[in-house]
């Protein structure tokens, strides 16, 4: 017999034994569910029964690793058990404690370590005939506007705002969800439509956060109806980390009918150490399961802070470097100097980090006023303020946007504190990139290119 025959003998007799395993059955939230009816012992009524298995927030990383969350309800000589773990399938000493903590409640360490294995069985054979591929043409194209509210968030993917302690990230995030769930505007900026958004809370709990949604819907321009308000949800999450309540988010989204997810902070919602790629990672792949957008809240480390331009804020939140991989659209929000804490106004400006699905925004300053009681206002601030933290091409354009078309040489006097060679590299590299344009040729004037 020869290997190929042989492999392929071996590869029948295997679906042959799957064929005689109980059905692993998919339900709605997406779970498995898998029945195990007891066979009678002779002369023992009390033998019969079932188990029922339950595996849900499946994660495949590897062969040697597929994580979910185990339900077991045993039905035993007329009773009625039930545990609950999460584990890793693929090892065989979680397996084996699993199955020595079923024998004690109910007894028969040898039945259930048949039971469970045929089970984890069941639930590989569903999940291997799943398809791994589709053709490109059945797939539904995501059409129209990519981002959910522009330039902050992107619609069905994942965003992250980071920055130092202080610097009002959360109030910031705030006055996003409730312009996303009213339709009204955040900096002059305006949502794409209203939509359902739940708040998942790591590091406080509803009181506080009720409490800031009133102080910052009190200094909105125009006050949020109260309807609106009700589809701003808020769920704390009490040390879990996100992994761990897939499904129940997902309920929520479902009855609630929720389009964005706002997780503060995300440090705390990885439930590890966050400077490993396999607790970012895990938190990464625990959002694609619950399949909407989200905006996390990050922070920055001291180190960062004490050695990254002040004026121009970090390029990266703390942690591992996935946290930059991840998500599809970042803004870091800078606060403007240490003393600035303890002014009633403070001036922060929110710089573009990233964005895969538009192009880059210009920097926006804000003013954060808590000078009246139970009131917080955010309004658009000072650009000038923030002059000094833009870039020569972000200057250069911005010029052109105000002046319209201008020569070399009027650029050169408006910005003669550059070096001469550094506006040529600069107007040449927004040339190729197609944000200006050079009107009569390579000696012409430029202009600013105005995208729709």
């Amino acid at each position: 017999m020869n290997t190929d025959t042989k492999n392929e003998l071996l590869i029948q007799l295997a679906r042959d034994a799957r064929a005689f395993l109980p059905d692993a059955k998919k339900n709605e939230d997406g779970s498995y569910s898998v029945v195990i009816i007891h066979e009678p012992e002779e002369d023992d009524e009390k033998s019969n029964g079932s188990t029922i298995f339950r595996f849900s927030e499946i994660e495949r990383f590897r062969r040697t690793q597929c994580d979910a969350f185990v339900e077991v309800v045993v039905h035993h000589g007329g009773k009625i058990k039930q545990m609950s773990c999460r584990l890793n399938l693929a090892s065989s000493s979680a397996k084996d404690g699993l199955v020595r903590s079923l024998a004690r409640m109910v007894g028969g360490k040898k039945e259930f370590d048949s039971h469970f294995s045929n089970a984890v069985e069941a639930l590989y054979a569903k999940l291997d005939a799943i398809p791994r591929s589709e053709s490109v043409i059945e797939i539904e194209p995501i059409t129209g506007n990519m981002m959910l509210f522009h330039p902050f968030i992107t619609d069905k993917s994942a965003n992250l705002v980071f920055g130092d302690g202080s610097s009002t990230k959360s109030y910031i995030c705030i006055h996003l969800a409730i312009s996303l769930v009213t339709g009204l505007p955040f900096a002059g900026f305006k949502p794409a439509r209203k939509i359902n958004v739940l708040f998942l809370d790591f590091e406080d709990v509803g009181g506080k956060f009720s409490d800031r949604v009133n102080r910052v819907a009190s200094g909105m321009p125009v006050s949020p109806e109260i309807e609106d308000l009700r589809n701003l949800r808020y769920m704390q999450a009490r040390g879990t980390p996100l992994h761990d309540m897939v499904n129940s988010i997902k309920e929520e989204v479902t009855k609630h009918k929720i389009e964005l997810l706002v997780v503060d902070s995300v440090a705390y919602a990885c439930g590890a150490e966050i400077e490993k790629a396999d607790a970012v990672i895990r938190y990464f792949n625990a959002l694609e399961r619950i399949g909407i957008a989200s905006l996390a809240i990050a922070h920055v480390t001291k180190s960062s802070t004490e050695l990254d331009n002040k004026v121009k804020g970090q390029q990266h939140a703390i942690g591992s470097i996935y946290f930059h991989n991840g998500p599809r659209n970042i803004w870091n929000i800078v606060k403007q100097g240490e003393e600035n804490d303890q002014e009633p106004i403070k001036k922060v400006c929110m710089f573009h980090r990233k964005c895969n699905d538009a192009t880059m925004e210009h920097p926006v300053p804000l003013e954060v006023d808590f000078s009246v009681p139970n009131c917080t206002r955010i309004r658009t601030g000072t650009p000038t303020d923030w002059e000094d933290a833009r870039t020569l091409a972000t200057k250069i354009l911005s010029y052109l946007r105000r002046a319209g078309i201008r020569s070399r040489k009027d650029i050169e006097d408006e910005f003669s504190e550059e070096n001469r060679n550094a506006i040529k590299v600069t107007l040449r590299r927004l040339k190729l990139a197609g944000r200006i344009t050079q009107l009569g040729g390579d000696r012409g004037d430029y202009a600013a290119i105005v995208s729709d």
